[in-house]
C-alpha cells in the first residue's frame, strides 16, 4: 500500500513539472526518457552480467541488476538532457491550449516510464520474501518459521498502482520487436520481466537473488506421468511412515522434467546452493495461443535418495495442510552432483527456449523427440 501511494505521488508530481514546462520541452524530455528506458531495460543484464558482476558483485552480487540498471537508465538520460539544453536554446510558440495539453501528456508519459523504470530496480533489491514497504507481488512466507505459518489463502498476483513497471517493461518491448528487433528480442526473453522479477525476489533473506552467467547446465530433460504429495505419519511406538499421493497433470497440460546441474559459480556468498523453486523460470512459445510464455516449476525431486522410485514432489502435508513446495528453500541432494530435478506444468505441445535460474544464468532447453516414454514421476 505504502509503495503504491508513493508510486502515485511520484507519477503526479513529475507530471505537473514536466507539464509546466511547456509541450516543446515536455516532448524532448518524453522521447529521450523513452529512449534511455529502452536502451536500459534491452541492455542491463548483458552489462551487469559482463561488468557489472565484476564491480559490484564485490560487494553485494544480489544488486547488480538494480544498480546497473539505474545507472544505465539515469546517466545517459542526465547527459541528454543537459546536451539539449545547451543545443536548442528556444522553444516553439505554440497556442496556450497546445502547451497545457500537450505538456501534460508529455510530463504524464515521463512519469510513468521514470518511476516505472524505478520501480523495476527497487522490486531487485534482495527485500526479505520480495516486500518492498508493505507491498508484494506474489505471497511468500517463511519456511523456517516455527510454528509452520499459515498458507497465503489468496495466490494472485497483485499490481502496482497505475502499474509503472508494467508500463516500462512494455516499452521496452515495444521497442526491440519488429524492425528493432535481434537474435535475441526484449519480448522473447521475457514475456513478463515485472513477474519474474517478482518470482525470483519472494523467498527467504538467506536465498541469494542472482547467478552469473554460464553458472548453470542442463543435463537432460524428460516427460513425466505424475507427480506426488508427501504425507508422513508416525505414531508414539511406530516408525515414521511416508505415503505418496499423485497427482495427474490438468487436461491440455503435461510435466516435463529439466535436470540442472548448478555450477561453482551459482554459489551464494556461503559458497553454498540454496534456492527456491520460483527462481526457475522456464521461457517458450505456447503452440496454441502463439506467443511466448514463462512458467516457474511446481515440483522438484524428492529428498530422500533411499527411495526405489524417483519421485517428485508438489506438496508436503504440515500440520493437517498440504504445504506447497514453491514456498520452501532447497539445496540440492548430496548424491546429485550438484544437479537439481525440476518440474513444470506446461501446455501440451510448448517448445522451450532456455531455463533461466536467479536472474542472471540461462541455458538452452530443447525437448527430444526421442522422448518416447515417461518416467515414473
Amino acid at each position: 500500500m505504502i509503495l503504491s501511494i508513493l508510486v502515485v505521488v511520484l507519477i503526479a508530481g513529475i507530471a505537473i513539472r514536466q507539464g509546466s514546462q511547456g509541450f516543446f520541452s515536455g516532448l524532448i524530455m518524453a522521447m529521450l526518457t523513452l529512449c534511455c528506458a529502452a536502451g536500459a531495460l534491452n541492455t542491463y543484464e548483458w552489462i551487469g552480467g559482463q561488468w557489472g558482476v565484476q564491480l559490484i558483485g564485490r560487494w553485494n552480487p544480489d544488486y547488480t541488476l538494480p544498480i546497473t540498471l539505474a545507472v544505465l537508465f539515469t546517466v545517459p538520460l542526465v547527459l541528454l538532457r543537459l546536451l539539449f539544453d545547451r543545443l536548442i536554446r528556444r522553444a516553439c510558440l505554440l497556442p496556450a491550449m497546445v502547451e497545457r495539453v500537450g505538456g501534460g501528456l508529455c510530463g504524464l508519459l515521463t512519469a510513468l516510464t521514470m518511476v516505472g523504470v524505478a520501480a523495476i530496480c527497487v522490486q531487485m533489491v534482495p527485500f526479505a520474501n520480495g516486500k518492498v514497504l508493505g507491498f508484494s507481488r506474489v505471497p511468500a512466507v517463511n519456511p523456517l518459521q516455527q510454528p509452520p505459518p499459515p498458507l497465503p489463502t489468496d495466490e494472485k498476483e497483485r499490481n502496482l498502482w497505475l502499474s509503472p513497471d508494467r508500463f516500462a517493461a512494455a516499452v521496452a518491448a515495444l521497442t526491440s520487436d519488429g524492425i528493432f528487433s535481434g537474435p535475441h528480442s526484449f519480448v522473447k526473453d521475457h514475456p513478463d520481466l515485472v513477474q519474474a522479477i517478482a518470482w525470483n525476489n519472494a523467498t527467504h533473506p538467506m536465498v541469494s537473488r542472482y547467478a552469473p552467467p554460464h553458472s548453470i547446465a542442463v543435463v537432460e530433460t524428460a516427460p513425466v506421468d505424475r507427480v506426488y504429495r508427501v504425507i508422513e505419519k508416525s505414531g508414539r511406538n511406530e516408525p515414521k511412515q511416508t505415503e505418496y499421493e499423485p497427482k495427474d497433470p490438468p487436461s491440455g497440460h503435461e510435466f516435463r522434467m529439466v535436470r540442472v546441474r548448478l555450477k561453482d559459480a551459482a554459489r551464494d556468498a556461503r559458497r553454498a546452493h540454496v534456492f527456491a523453486l520460483r527462481q526457475f523460470r522456464l521461457v517458450g512459445s505456447n503452440p496454441s495461443r502463439h506467443r511466448v510464455e514463462q512458467y516457474h516449476p511446481i515440483a522438484i525431486q524428492q529428498a530422500d535418495a533411499s527411495q526405489p522410485v524417483n519421485r517428485h514432489v508438489v506438496a508436503r502435508k504440515r500440520g493437517g495442510t498440504f504445504w506447497p513446495v514453491i514456498y520452501d528453500i532447497f539445496s540440492p541432494r548430496d548424491d546429485n552432483n550438484n544437479e537439481v530435478e525440476v518440474v513444470f506444468e506446461l501446455p501440451t505441445g510448448f517448445q522451450p527456449s532456455f531455463i533461466e535460474y536467479k536472474l542472471g544464468a540461462r541455458a538452452n532447453v530443447t525437448f527430444s523427440e526421442r522422448e518416447a516414454s515417461a518416467s515414473p514421476g
